[in-house]
């Protein structure tokens, strides 16, 4: 989460000429993201499926005013 933040505010930085003191979180959001389907062998033959599930954060930096 830390990386998205410091990554916001250096965008925030270099494409609006924005200063980091004047900055202001105005939103977090945490989307669900793409879902790897996997399967772990289980007795007889059959299997178990897994899902590994990711995430995309979002992070929404504004000058205050």
């Amino acid at each position: 989460m830390k990386k998205t933040l410091d990554s916001a505010v250096a965008n925030a930085e270099m494409q609006a000429d924005a200063r980091p003191e004047q900055l202001i979180v105005s939103e977090v959001r945490i989307d669900a993201g793409p879902t790897l389907k996997r399967s772990k062998p289980k007795n007889k033959g059959g299997r178990h499926p897994i899902k590994k599930r990711m995430s995309h954060f979002t992070v929404v930096v504004r000058t205050e005013e």
